[in-house]
């Protein structure tokens, strides 16, 4: 779900997704061009002024950020804010970070979008997978899988 009650899925092939508008049932393609590359786990921003996405597009696979002009993708304004193997987990209150967590495990980062510059990280175990942030926004859930157990950790007020 994005913040205005829209279902975002992907796509066959990973390269786009749809956005099924739960009102109507409309069914439209988030991305214009998706002979560019596949992309995975989209992420709006609360005030609805950006999209992130893991991309591996042409100009570098990484967190791309694309502006969103009047409810519209302004993909010809996309750009990579980070070469990271790694998604976006959520976004700060005010919308100018980004967190993210490595697609490996490891490091949950904190990244501004305007530079791409990260300003914080905190190692977790190699292990975790499936990390996200709770409704709290910033309160942190990751699941850490072995072969004898599964376990769930939160880390606290993050901000």
């Amino acid at each position: 779900w994005n913040n205005e009650n829209k279902i975002i899925y992907q796509k066959e092939e990973n390269r786009n997704f749809y956005v099924l508008e739960s009102s109507t049932e409309e069914r439209t393609e988030l991305l214009k061009d998706d002979s560019i590359g596949w992309a995975f786990e989209p992420s709006f921003s609360q005030d609805m002024n950006y999209l992130s996405l893991t991309w591996n597009r042409v100009g570098g696979a990484g967190l791309w950020l694309i502006p969103i002009l009047n409810g519209i993708l302004d993909e010809k304004n996309a750009k990579r804010i980070s070469s990271c193997d790694c998604y976006t987990i959520g976004w700060s209150k005010d919308g100018s970070l980004i967190y993210t967590a490595n697609t490996d495990g490891g490091k949950i980062r904190t990244i501004q979008i305007n530079d791409g510059s990260i300003i914080d990280s905190i190692s977790v175990p190699s292990l975790a997978s499936d990390v996200k942030m709770a409704s709290e926004k910033n309160t942190f859930i990751l699941k850490i899988d072995s072969e004898e157990k599964t376990d769930l950790w939160y880390i606290n007020d993050f901000e």
